[in-house]
Parts: structure tokens; C-alpha cells; sequence
């Protein structure tokens, strides 16, 4: 269909009057015009799918939306998610920058505490606690922990997901984890501890296990410990402790940055020969 025109003149005697112009047929014309050039404010609501409301939006009835409905910067279909399985997605991109350590691009410690859950997609489903926050400009980092189970690989990271819930679907329980470096032994036959958080309250077990060389016994853990508030002895926890061989009434540990130190329930030192054994757990904070 070809643009429209017209021409109209209302004289009085032969002087056109402009008041007896007729406006309204013009507005029609130009309206079919924009609509056969796509250029009309209807089609450009129709093709972009976008539609901005300046004041208040009632819908009555049914209302159906095929695809994700966004308010800002909100993925509401993610957040009605989260109401179920606990996930929001981050709507972010974030880089790998060590086997613990992730980047995202601005300032997101308003957004990530300590103790939030995470997980994204490498090679399979990945899932960590975050155990610190930190920004320097142009970019935040985000340090993890997985336990022995994940780490951050040098790959893409996608689908990546938080959660504040406290049993996201999908999280693990606790994480198990081998402490990095033991003191106390002249061989261990295992060292092996789990962790889980809530929040930023730490729970972590350990069992210690081997011979002894020393009157001291340290294991150093993958994460930092603000403070240790409680300290249950092993045999409270289900555990034991045995000092040259002998098994005794329990133990205790303490954790301060990131070494955790057993110690006898009486003496606090071990013989440094025979058997040396220690397990329990500890809690503290983050």
C-alpha cells in the first residue's frame, strides 16, 4: 500500500481559514503512513518486546508470559526459582583466576558475604563456599572453598548461581578435606577433616592418625579461621584419643588462622613415640 495524502482547503471568499483545517484527518493519515513504514510506536512495541510503564500497572484475569519477564535488573523468573530450589542466578560473568579464586567485573561486596553457597557449570556441576570478598578496582575476587571435591578449573565458567538459603537444592552437607601439612609425626597413616558452614559459623571435624615424633600435633586446613568459639574433647563428639597406644577419656582442638592444633585432655602434651590419635570437632568463625 502506497503513502497517503491529501490536500484540503476551506476558503472563505479565497483565503484559506486554518482553524477550519481538519486536524484529525491528517493524524489519520500520518498514523497509516508510519504503520505501512514500520515506523509507528505500536510496531516498535510490537518487535522489541519491551514496554515501559511510567505509572501503575494493574493486570486483572490471567496473565501469561512466554518467556522471562525482567523488572531492572531483576531476573524474576530466577528469583521466583530461588522461592524453591533456594539458587538466584548471578546474571554476571565471572573469570577464573585460580584453582580458589574467581573474578566478576565491578564492585560486588554489597552482594557476596562469607559463607555464601555457590555453584556453576565446568565440566559437570560445581559447588563451593564463598570464604572471602574482596574489590580492587576494576574488578572483585571471590575466594572459594570445595573441600577436596571441586576446585576452580582454568576454563569458562557458566551458569554460575548463589545462594543465601541455608540448604540450597543440590549443596552438599559438608565438604571432606586433607590437612595440607601435619605436625607431630614421624609417618601418618591419615589426616582428614570435613567442614561445613552456616552463615559465617564453622564446624569442622578431624581424625589424626599415625605415629608420633613429637609432644605437639598441627594440621594446616584450607581456610581461615577468625575465631574459635567452642571447642568440644573428642569423646563428647562420638571420637577418640590415644597417646603411646593408650586410649584415654579425650581431646580437644583448637583453630587459629588456619592451623588447627590437638591437644590431651589433662596434659595437653603427647608422648613423642607410639600411636598419636586425635578426633573430634571444632566450631568457630569464619
Amino acid at each position: 500500500m502506497g503513502d497517503l495524502s491529501t490536500t484540503n482547503t476551506f476558503v472563505s471568499g479565497t483565503t484559506a481559514v486554518a482553524s477550519e483545517v481538519n486536524t484529525n484527518f491528517s493524524d489519520i493519515v500520518n498514523y497509516v503512513n508510519a504503520r505501512n513504514a514500520g515506523s509507528s510506536k505500536w510496531d516498535a512495541l510490537k518487535t522489541s518486546g519491551n514496554a515501559s510503564v511510567d505509572g501503575t500497572l494493574t493486570i486483572t484475569g490471567a496473565a501469561s508470559f512466554a518467556s522471562t519477564l525482567s523488572v531492572g535488573s531483576t531476573d524474576v523468573v530466577a528469583a521466583v526459582a530461588s522461592l524453591t530450589d533456594g539458587w538466584v542466578a548471578a546474571g554476571e560473568t565471572w573469570t577464573y583466576a585460580s584453582a580458589t579464586t574467581f573474578t566478576i567485573s565491578g564492585d560486588k561486596t554489597g552482594k557476596y558475604s562469607k559463607g555464601d553457597k555457590i555453584k556453576f557449570a565446568q565440566s559437570g556441576q560445581k559447588y563451593f563456599y564463598i570464604i572471602g570478598v574482596s574489590y580492587s578496582a576494576p574488578d572483585t575476587t571471590v575466594t572459594v572453598c570445595g573441600g577436596d571435591t571441586y576446585s576452580v578449573a582454568n576454563a569458562a565458567i557458566t551458569s554460575p548461581y548463589y545462594s543465601k538459603s541455608t540448604s540450597p537444592s543440590g549443596f552438599p552437607g559438608y565438604f571432606y578435606f586433607t590437612f595440607t601439612s601435619v605436625g607431630g609425626f614421624s609417618s601418618v597413616i591419615y589426616s582428614e577433616g570435613y567442614f561445613s558452614l552456616d552463615g559465617t559459623a564453622l564446624t569442622v571435624g578431624y581424625n589424626f592418625l599415625g605415629t608420633s615424633n613429637s609432644t605437639s600435633l598441627t594440621g594446616v586446613m584450607p581456610f581461615s579461621v577468625r575465631s574459635a568459639v567452642l571447642s568440644l574433647s573428642s569423646n563428647i563428639s562420638a571420637g577418640q584419643t590415644q597417646n603411646n597406644t593408650v586410649f584415654e577419656s579425650g581431646g580437644y582442638a583448637t583453630m587459629a588462622s588456619n592451623v588447627m592444633t590437638c591437644r590431651r585432655y589433662n596434659t595437653n602434651l603427647w608422648t613423642a613415640s607410639g600411636t598419636k590419635q586425635c578426633t573430634g570437632f571444632s566450631l568457630g568463625l569464619i
